[in-house]
């Protein structure tokens, strides 16, 4: 099992402040709309897990239309800030500090799962989507956004953690992610690819590659036909296996 230096990154680096997503452009606050739009669709009335929640985000705003939620998440500090701004609400059912290759819920405990920008950086990550997968109730839906390594997000993210100490990218070649998702026993509702550029990285990988530079998001953030336009060339037939992102509605099977 490979190590996750990343465990300590977020607990000792970062603060819950630095993990918002807090849309700095069009095509920032465009990809939100569409996460949100797609989480509220499938986590309305559902008992709802949100895994690697991070300091409660997304959670934060779906809390209210749930029958109940919880967070896991591997940093204590993000747990305690997410436990802060979900306090008192009576469908959240409670945080827990944990692995997610490995959730300490029983079998078959939630109707939806999802994970937003967080499994790309989880090392073995096909035992995460195993783990979902074992965790979901027959019928349910995980949400899982997950990175592709053969992408020239692998350089920037390279980059970004040996110059700054940012997270360290643990994601794994796009035929690796259909072949896990498969073996889980999941079937593939939805697939939306992004980020064929990675779009963002510190100023000094901006310097050194300059395909990370953010000004990019302006014309890929431009909609087309009621597509970003990102998506719609990231998720290109013949360019989808360069593209970093990979966000999945997945099914697993109702046997009954």
């Amino acid at each position: 099992m490979t190590a996750n230096p990343n465990k300590a990154i977020y607990s000792d680096w970062y603060v819950p402040s630095q993990l918002e997503f807090a849309p700095k452009t069009p095509y920032d606050a465009r990809v939100l709309k569409s996460r949100m739009d797609l989480l509220r669709e499938h986590c309305a009335g559902k008992d709802v897990l949100d895994l690697c929640c991070g300091s409660g985000t997304f959670l934060a705003q779906l809390m209210d239309g749930v029958k109940s939620i919880a967070g896991l998440d591997f940093s204590r500090s993000l747990l305690q800030a997410a436990a802060a701004r979900a306090k008192d609400n009576p469908h959240v059912i409670g945080f827990a500090e944990g692995d997610a290759k490995s959730l300490p819920f029983k079998t078959e405990s939630f109707d939806t799962v999802f994970s937003i920008a967080s499994l790309y950086y989880v090392p073995d990550v096909q035992k995460a989507i195993s783990e979902t997968a074992r965790v979901l109730r027959p019928g349910g839906v995980a949400i899982l956004d997950l990175g592709n390594s053969r992408s020239l997000a692998r350089l920037t993210g390279a980059a970004s953690h040996y110059f700054y100490g940012w997270a360290k990218l643990f994601a794994i070649p796009y035929g690796d992610i259909l072949n896990a998702i498969a073996k889980a026993g999941l079937t593939i509702e939805q697939h939306r690819a992004s980020q064929i550029l990675p779009l963002n990285g510190p100023r000094l990988v901006q310097l050194l590659l300059p395909f990370s530079t953010s000004l990019f998001k302006y014309p890929m953030g431009l909609m087309i036909g009621g597509r970003l336009l990102d998506d719609r060339i990231s998720g290109a037939p013949g360019l989808r296996r360069l593209a970093f992102r990979h966000l999945f509605v997945l099914r697993k099977p109702d046997h009954g």
